[in-house]
């Protein structure tokens, strides 16, 4: 039963770095205007995901 709640716990910390990431590619892709968004949803994103568990 451990084993299992480490490998969730891992996945979701694993979904946070991949939204990041999407998120960083649009902004090198549209320029600056996505980059100013990306910083204020990165920190939301991780929020929302520390409240769940």
């Amino acid at each position: 039963m451990k084993t299992t709640n480490k490998t969730q716990k891992k996945s979701r910390k694993k979904i946070v770095p991949e939204e990041l990431n999407t998120v960083s590619g649009g902004s090198d892709k549209s320029g600056p205007q996505t980059g100013a968004v990306a910083p204020r949803s990165s920190p939301r994103i991780r929020v929302v995901f520390r409240d769940k568990p």
